[in-house]
């Protein structure tokens, strides 16, 4: 008796062990808690949150709080399950259920969703990212033409997810729902819908997804934000907001001609409206990203000798000089800063010589001359400004004020030298 009752109680702890161990859990049943607390990737969402405007450390810290408490939510819900399908498939159901409510092509933020429900492609992939990574499920944001959705790489194979649509979770086996979204959205021409079957329409897609990691994704938020900004009028906002995407996804930006589209486009907006100065640093931020691009060195050329002018004419020769250093500065391509120096320094002399500034109009005299090739044009500056200096000493010796001829920089200059007008 005494055999069977140790015997009883070793068989007690054995199940008892088999149904609390997490290697023999009943893995089908929703609603168990996890193991363990859901942590996000503080990472990750900084530069999410920062994409979306969120740089507020107060405020990056409710956020962060608030996708915590919507973590262990999704947790409740997801379970414990050995199968990752079923996982997936559970936390697809509890964002839609709890999270992603109400469509809105402007929410790209997931600080939209954890405010109030909104969201689009963007934000609900980034959030479908964010919490299958915090709950051990690994996901790719995967891009095509206008629009990007979630792929689960789960370890039976890959599942596809429009994140959008409560009926999204593995478009592979809902081919007629997948159809119907493609063709809503014009993914597919009337000629394509009319000669593939569903199956093809799908792969002919899938073939086209760009894969992309969660961190790369962030490229879009910044686009999104440079977009809008440029639709508003906010040129540089724009620009810096495209550097960033730059910078988060280098690989595609220099060969981006939406891209370089939008930057020209911003470019013109400061330029023809005479902000020069921001006109040149949208320039210099479109040759950052794309530094071999033509057009791009030619746009900084022409806002940096516009800004020259205007210092020159504003009688304002020191710093005219600043803005040719720092556009000198800006550029590599040999060829570009010799066009700058022959295109600007003429300006400066001509507004040192006004302003009685001699020595720096003899310095950008001797700038001129490296860069400008036609020895007439080099001799007729250096003649210019001594003709200047000499007529500017002999009114100073008499004690009045005068305005010799020539007044421009281009006016006709005697070819005998100093000494013989003397």
């Amino acid at each position: 008796m005494r055999f069977s009752s140790k015997f009883l109680a070793l068989a007690m702890l054995y199940l008892v062990g088999t149904c609390t161990s997490p290697v023999f859990a009943d893995y089908g049943t929703a609603g168990l808690s996890l193991s363990f607390e859901p942590r996000p990737d503080s990472a990750l969402l900084g530069r999410i949150l920062r994409a979306s405007g969120v740089d507020d450390p107060s405020e990056v810290a409710r956020y962060e709080s608030s996708l915590r408490r919507a973590l262990n939510d999704l947790a409740r819900d997801v379970g414990h399950s050995r199968s990752e399908y079923r996982r997936a498939r559970r936390l697809h159901e509890a964002l839609h259920r709890k999270f992603v409510k109400r469509y809105d092509n402007a929410a790209d933020g997931i600080d939209a969703i954890l405010d109030r429900g909104a969201f689009n492609c963007l934000s609900a992939s980034l959030f479908y990212g964010l919490a299958a990574r915090a709950l051990g499920l690994e996901v790719q944001v995967m891009e095509i033409p206008r629009h990007i959705f979630v792929r689960f790489k789960l370890e039976n194979g890959d599942v596809d997810v429009e994140t959008t649509s409560t009926e999204g979770f593995d478009l592979r086996r809902k081919l007629d729902r997948f159809l119907r979204f493609v063709r809503a959205y014009k993914y597919v021409s009337a000629g394509e819908n009319a000669t593939r079957n569903p199956s093809g329409i799908f792969a002919n897609v899938n073939e086209e997804a760009v894969p992309l990691s969660l961190e790369r994704s962030v490229a879009f938020l910044w686009h999104n934000i440079g977009e809008r900004a440029l639709n508003r009028g906010d040129a540089l906002r724009a620009a810096t907001s495209f550097l960033q995407e730059a910078r988060v996804r280098p690989e595609a930006a220099d060969r981006s001609e939406a891209l370089a589209a939008s930057l020209a486009r911003a470019f013109r907006i400061e330029y023809e409206a005479g902000r020069f100065n921001v006109a040149f640093r949208i320039a210099a931020i479109d040759l950052e990203i794309s530094p071999d691009r033509t057009s791009s060195r030619d746009r900084l050329l022409a806002a940096a000798l516009k800004w020259i002018e205007r210092e020159c004419d504003a009688g304002r020769p020191d710093e005219a000089e600043k803005v040719l250093d720092i556009a000198s500065a800006t550029l590599s391509v040999p060829a570009d800063l010799a066009r700058l120096e022959r295109g600007a320094t003429p300006l400066i002399v001509e507004a040192a010589v006004r302003a009685g500034d001699w020595i720096r109009a003899e310095r950008m005299s001797a700038r001129f001359a490296a860069a400008q090739p036609d020895r007439v044009e080099v001799a007729r500056l250096s003649r210019w400004v001594e003709r200047r200096r000499h007529e500017a000493l002999l009114s100073a010796r008499r004690g009045t004020c005068s305005d010799p001829e020539p007044t421009g920089l281009f006016a006709e200059i005697p070819e005998t030298p100093v000494s013989a007008q003397e």
